[in-house]
């Protein structure tokens, strides 16, 4: 069975690759230096935390090597951290090199389903959460 592809499309376009890359850079610095732009707005209306709350604080602590910190904070820091760092490195690569290396991640994620795991196991720990955060 074959799954759609989700991140080797996004790869082929190169201004979308470049806005992924860029705005959550500016994202991170901004908040290292205590800019804070952006208030979830959930978690301002609601006071729970929403299943994104902690990603971005999440993604500078495993960037500094704090991986268990960067856990608590949010357990797909980690994997996106790494997702952004290949991202990047895959964007950096000759065109040719690339177009092989995304072709490649495309057939990974037509034979796993890999994006569609993860992004439901996104979505679950959101609802766990906000369940745990309910029930208290």
């Amino acid at each position: 069975m074959k799954f759609p592809p989700v991140i080797a499309p996004l790869m082929r376009d190169k201004l979308l690759s470049l806005l992924i890359i860029i705005i959550p850079l500016i994202f991170m610095l901004l908040n290292i230096t205590g800019i804070f732009i952006w208030e979830c707005p959930f978690h301002s209306y609601t006071g729970m935390q929403c299943g994104g709350c902690g990603i971005t604080r999440g993604v500078i602590a495993a960037a500094e090597g704090h991986f268990y910190q960067a856990f608590l904070l949010h357990p797909f820091s980690i994997p996106l951290l790494f997702l952004w760092c290949a991202w990047c490195i895959i964007m950096l690569v000759p065109e040719r090199r690339r177009a092989d290396i995304v072709d490649k991640i495309e057939i990974i994620e037509q034979k796993t389903a890999l994006s569609f795991i993860l992004l439901t196991l996104f979505v679950l720990f959101g609802i766990a959460r906000l369940a745990i955060q309910i029930y208290r």
